[in-house]
């Protein structure tokens, strides 16, 4: 129908269409269809009708098209998206703060960090644009520097939260802190991430973020990962500090206060932990211990100097199956490796025996219906290295004897190196490192 044109609310609509549905690809060439029509054909296609010239269109088309493209899973999205921000600098089309935000997101989501704060302080907020940013576009940016290794994510971090904090249009959220707490965390430095919360505690801004159970984990976290040795008194402090500030600690914080006790050995105190979230869930499900809270404190007793850790792990796994809590590789091997430390070499063994006769693996998806896993690499590795710990005469045997069945178990062609090495240690102990490679060869 001649009387009948598209306008550029027309092509915005179908674009935005296949930019809502993922089909990036699309959106662009119908885009370029327009921009850029052919003059040699006249012939429309589904994909790329026959637009008149003349149809200018507006900074939301080309918002949306890189929407899509940062969305996708594609590689290449912030180039393709750069290249759209040039095409509407070349047709005289300002960009708005929602371009420039799609354009930061597609570098921050696949870690690019540095090109997106490029764009988001030196192009965004230039002189040139001066545009406002919004909170969504720093967190971007911070986000995708906490997840940098590099040395200075953390001062990045630090830096583009000082600057929303001087900004009154922009007030960092309860995503912002925790994304420049785990920057920290990462780089191991608990005390900053713990100075910012307090910081933040103290400002008196109506729209302040309040202090909340995600913001006092992520500072717990931070100190769990440290190698501060007040570390995990420091998150006991915190988890008590939630629970007096009536902020509902969940079974994540109280994982996290007692994975920190466990990398210690401080078994007791873990345990202890154990059973006030074991109270608690009498009243509410959040906090009931789940297959990571008992792994962990079976950790702190394996690495604790008590005697009867081992016997401590056993008690932990029958309350386990009680709860029908399903154990996993790592609680047995945890286990295993707590008999190991302590020279129980015949326990740790009979306890990898019991894994092996089972026929399903109840740790993959198809699984099986026994509740003991099947053991793998670590497991076997604990035992020989229980052997190793033992000092009893037949003990390289005994590791010979198991290095064949794992083999067999697990299907290797040479055993990994942790094994050998444990082996190897095995021999010398008891003066016979000559005999080590005769032993091997015979496998």
């Amino acid at each position: 129908r001649n009387h009948l044109r598209p306008d550029v609310y027309t092509c915005t609509s179908i674009i935005d269409a296949y930019a809502k549905r993922g089909r990036a690809q699309e959106a662009e060439r119908f885009l370029r269809s327009v921009i850029q029509p052919s003059s040699s054909s006249t012939t429309a296609t589904p994909t790329t009708p026959n637009i008149p010239t003349g149809i200018r269109l507006n900074a939301f088309a080309f918002s949306s098209v890189m929407n899509a493209w940062c969305k996708s899973d594609a590689h290449d999205a912030p180039d393709r998206c750069m290249r759209l921000l040039k095409e509407m600098e070349k047709r005289n089309i300002r960009p708005d703060t929602f371009t420039y935000a799609t354009a930061i997101d597609a570098f921050a989501s696949r870690g690019r960090a540095e090109e997106a704060e490029d764009l988001l302080l030196k192009e965004m907020m230039g002189e040139e644009q001066q545009l406002s940013p919004s909170v969504v576009s720093f967190s971007s940016v911070i986000h995708a520097w906490s997840k940098s290794d590099a040395e200075d994510a953390p001062d990045r971090c630090m830096r583009l939260l000082t600057e929303m904090q001087e900004n009154q249009h922009l007030e960092p959220n309860v995503i912002t802190y925790t994304n420049v707490m785990s920057a920290f965390a990462k780089h191991n430095r608990p005390e900053e991430a713990e100075r910012i919360l307090r910081e933040m505690q103290s400002r008196t801004s109506s729209n302040s973020v309040p202090p909340n159970a995600i913001l006092l984990s992520s500072v717990m976290n931070a100190w769990a990962k440290s190698n501060a040795r007040d570390g995990p008194d420091r998150c006991m402090q915190l988890l008590e500090e939630m629970e007096h500030l009536q902020l509902d600690p969940d079974v994540v914080s109280y994982n996290i206060a007692i994975d920190a006790l466990a990398k210690r050995g401080r078994g007791l105190d873990a345990e202890r932990i154990l059973r006030r979230m074991m109270l608690k869930s009498t009243t509410t499900t959040k906090v009931a211990p789940d297959l990571i809270t008992f792994n962990s404190v079976m950790a702190a007793w394996s690495k604790s100097n008590v005697a009867d850790g081992p016997d401590r792990c056993l008690r932990l796994l029958e309350e386990m199956k009680e709860l029908k809590i399903k154990p996993h590789t790592v609680t047995y091997t945890t286990i295993i490796t707590s008999f190991a430390k302590r020279g129980r070499a015949e326990e740790a063994e009979d306890m990898l025996r019991s894994m092996m006769q089972q026929k399903g693996n109840n740790n993959s998806k198809k699984g099986g219906s026994s509740s003991i896993p099947r053991p793998n690499e670590f497991s076997f590795n604990a035992v020989l290295a229980a052997w190793a710990n033992a000092n009893v005469q037949d003990g390289p045997e005994r590791c010979i004897r198991l290095l064949k069945e794992m083999k067999d178990f697990l299907g290797f062609d040479q055993p990994p190196t942790d094994t050998r090495n444990t082996i190897t240690d095995v021999f010398q102990k008891q003066g016979r490192a000559q005999e080590i490679e005769a032993k091997l060869a015979n496998l």
